[in-house]
């Protein structure tokens, strides 16, 4: 009897850490409502379907705003936006009127949004019960790419080159180097280091002909060095 005791206890000690433990490794997730990429309608349908969702749900008991504000919001909004696109001829006015009613139904569901975050503690599968979705984990930039489409042209002083390339996601930061006998792997030397997809490589030899590569440093360290552009000074 004893030993049947001490299995009991051991079995219960092992189910209550493993409750201890979910409870410590739970993620909070946060709301995302993606108002800004929905289109009327859709925005509407949204709101009816966030509503329905939070009625009756045992997860949030006292929504804010409650499903019939919401609702309310939803249809002040289909009114305004329907009058909007019947009357062509006050199109500015009622869409005016529109735009009013939709930042207030934005507002709406930006509070509902806040209470389903708050009350469910960041539990994805009860904000997902109320209709809405979770945002998503930022995705880490590796190395930037290798900066494309680099391009020399004269610049307005005697002795500058100008250099233009397409800015490279992630980039915080450019490295420019330069050579006039590009056979000569050892002969390239750094010209600059900019923040943005554009410089002027100045005191350069007029009449001397010079080859440039650009590559782009992130977080993650320095990317590849651009195919080169080649460029006589003024």
């Amino acid at each position: 009897m004893q030993l049947f005791s001490a299995v009991i206890f051991v079995l219960l000690l092992t189910v209550s850490n493993d409750k201890i433990k979910k409870s410590k490794t739970m993620k909070k997730n946060k709301v995302v409502l993606n108002l800004n990429g929905l289109s009327v309608p859709d925005k509407i349908q949204k709101a009816k379907t966030i509503a329905n969702a939070l009625t009756g749900n045992a997860n949030f008991p006292n929504p804010k705003p409650t499903p019939a504000e919401i609702i309310a919001g939803a249809a002040e909004l289909d009114t305004a936006n329907s009058e909007a696109l019947a009357s062509r001829d006050i199109t500015v006015t009622k869409t005016a009127v529109k735009n009013q009613k939709e930042e207030a139904l934005d507002f709406l569901l930006t509070a509902a949004g806040g209470y389903v975050e708050g009350e469910s503690k960041g539990d994805e599968a009860k904000i997902k019960s109320a209709g809405m979705d979770v945002k998503a984990g930022a995705t880490p930039i590796g190395i930037p790419a290798t900066p494309a489409a680099l391009s020399a042209a004269e610049g307005a002083k005697t002795g500058t080159i100008t250099l233009k390339w397409k800015a490279v996601r992630g980039a915080r930061s450019y490295i420019i180097r330069f050579t006039d006998a590009i056979a000569d792997n050892t002969s390239w030397k750094q010209a600059a280091v900019v923040t943005k997809a554009a410089a002027n490589i100045e005191g350069l030899v007029s009449g001397k002909q010079y080859w440039f590569q650009t590559s782009a440093v992130g977080a993650a360290g320095q990317g590849a060095w651009s195919d080169p552009a080649v460029k006589v000074a003024p």
